[in-house]
């Protein structure tokens, strides 16, 4: 079959993904560090990441010590820093429906995210500038937030609304509360924040607490460009998508419509594309260790590259299938990986057919990582693994047959 090979431009370097893809997805050896690691992280990465932003916004990733442009539908992990320039701004989401606000001037780091159970936990480090959070009540997947200044660290509780500024030029921090309760900690003493209440932690060392004055919210300035994604319409969503992604229906109503299909049901089909549009093809793979992930350039991007699957219908072209309710996994993106010649290819993956990555992405996911774990028996293990990989390699994939279904990259 003749394949139709796409060259996308990327971030990264095609060398270093020919290499992971090649050897570490069909022949090679992954480090025993990035194994384990697939166990350990796989259910933090893709919990947070960028989903608006505006202006100069600015990006520096764990291990890179150089800053570049921010993008949207870009996953965060321990250690990246964001800054927002003059008359910028960035909207940082989490999986439960939580939006955290980065007003211009602002640097914020993420010191640690941790995922127990249903209950999250994000700590973020403000050196200069305010943040904006709207902390959800989501009980399927809560959040708590703690933010660490050079004077005070304030700690929000799920359905908790609140300002943290921290002033370097200044050396004060400031905490409002505009709905819920924070824990304020400063140098030898913590108290609680009630309600429209507003503390001012001074260099000095000097605490001060009061009634808060008016602040407006960045969720309803020029709405809805700036709003957030958990503040949405329902519209007619019909329930078409499970409970845990009903927060993010404004984008996919917004951007795209319903329809049925025989095999599958309702489907979701891409209204604001161009002219031989196929998924997998507007973005860029970045690492986020322990994996490649997808990087979408459109702003409904989130959600069908991360979740459910894609097919294509003579007469509707390329629709999104939503998950099934009990079914609800994060994905670092749903394609098939192989090589073929000089060039490293992808296809999206239908309903039914394996991811292969480094984690465990749902029941039909596949974590590589687990054959790597034991050196000790690792021939035995690579024979296996060598064997299901060839399988892979030769599979006819259910979407390959379509045009335009692969992109490539050259090795």
């Amino acid at each position: 079959m003749t394949k139709i090979i796409k060259i996308m431009k990327t971030m990264i370097g095609m060398r270093e993904l020919a290499v992971f893809l090649c050897l570490a997805l069909i022949w090679g050896l992954p480090q025993a560090a990035d194994a384990q690691e697939a166990q350990e992280t796989e259910s933090s990465v893709g919990q947070i990441w960028i989903h608006k932003l505006q202006g100069e916004v600015l990006i520096k990733v764990e291990g890179n010590p150089e800053w570049a442009s921010a993008t949207i539908n870009f996953p965060l992990q321990k250690g990246d820093q964001i800054w927002t320039s003059e008359a910028a701004w960035a909207e940082i989401n989490h999986f439960g429906g939580s939006a955290i606000h980065l007003r211009e001037h602002t640097l914020v780091e993420i010191e640690e995210f941790q995922k127990l159970g249903t209950q999250d936990q994000l700590r973020l480090a403000l050196t200069r500038g305010a943040l904006y959070g709207a902390i959800s009540g989501n009980a399927s997947s809560s959040l708590t937030i703690q933010v660490d200044t050079p004077n005070l660290s304030v700690r929000a509780e799920p359905s908790t609304t609140l300002q943290v500024e921290s002033v370097e030029a200044e050396s004060y921090s400031k905490v409002s509360v505009i709905q819920g309760e924070a824990v304020v900690q400063t140098e030898g003493s913590s108290s609680r924040l009630a309600t429209g209440r507003t503390m001012l932690a001074l260099g000095s060392g000097r605490i001060e607490t009061g009634p808060m004055t008016y602040i407006e919210s960045p969720f309803t300035q020029g709405a809805p460009q700036s709003s957030p994604s958990y503040s949405y319409s329902e519209g007619d969503t019909g329930g078409y998508v499970p409970e845990p992604l009903q927060n993010y229906t404004s984008d996919l109503n917004q951007y795209g419509y319903w329809t049925s299909v025989p095999e599958y049901g309702s489907v979701w089909v891409p209204t604001v594309i161009n002219a031989g549009w196929s998924p997998f093809t507007y973005g860029r793979w970045v690492f986020r260790s322990p994996n490649y992930v997808w990087v979408s350039s459109w702003p409904w991007g989130w959600v069908p590259f991360h979740y459910g699957r894609w097919s294509y219908a003579v007469g509707i072209g390329w629709y999104w299938v939503p998950p099934y309710y009990h079914h609800v996994y994060w994905s670092p993106g749903s394609v098939a990986w192989w090589q073929t010649g000089s060039y490293v290819c992808w296809a999206p993956l239908a309903p039914g057919e394996l991811y292969y990555g480094f984690g465990y992405f749902g029941p039909w996911s596949v974590n590589i990582g687990l054959y790597f774990t034991d050196y000790p028996h690792y021939l035995h293990n690579w024979r296996s693994t060598h064997q299901r990989f060839e399988r892979l390699r030769q599979h006819k994939f259910h979407n390959a047959r379509y045009r335009g279904a692969i992109s490539g990259l050259p090795v």
